[in-house]
């Protein structure tokens, strides 16, 4: 159970840390 739970915290860091790389690169795109 601790496994899974620590993958998902993994994956959700990385996909926040996506979207703010995204909203970043189009901040300074405008």
């Amino acid at each position: 159970m601790t496994d899974i739970a620590h993958q998902l915290s993994i994956s959700t860091s990385t996909v926040i840390r996506k979207l703010n790389d995204s909203h970043f690169k189009h901040d300074f795109s405008r």
